[in-house]
């Protein structure tokens, strides 16, 4: 039992490391304007491993949308805004 206890917690650490560190891929993505980029970091994740940095995309999503929507943005930054959400779209 022991040894079963140490390779799931070490199993565990592996799929939280990976996890996170696919999140701060996909968060500077996003940030930096690539979010088509980080669409395909996110298809190209194993399993579950992509939940965390798939839900930040979908608030990504809905805020930049808010964001595109507001008149105080110029027309540019708002359709800039749209492209970028219309890219993390595959359908």
């Amino acid at each position: 039992p022991l040894e079963l206890r140490t390779a799931l917690q070490s199993g565990q650490s592996t799929f939280q490391a990976r996890s996170d560190r696919l999140l701060s891929q996909v968060t500077a993505a996003l940030e930096g304007g690539q979010a088509a980029q980080a669409l395909r970091l996110i298809a190209n994740a194993p399993g579950r491993e992509a939940d965390a940095a798939s839900d930040h995309l979908a608030r990504w999503r809905l805020s930049s949308l808010e964001r595109a929507g507001s008149s105080s943005l110029p027309l540019s930054q708002r359709t800039a805004l749209v492209n970028q959400i219309l890219a993390t779209d595959p359908d």
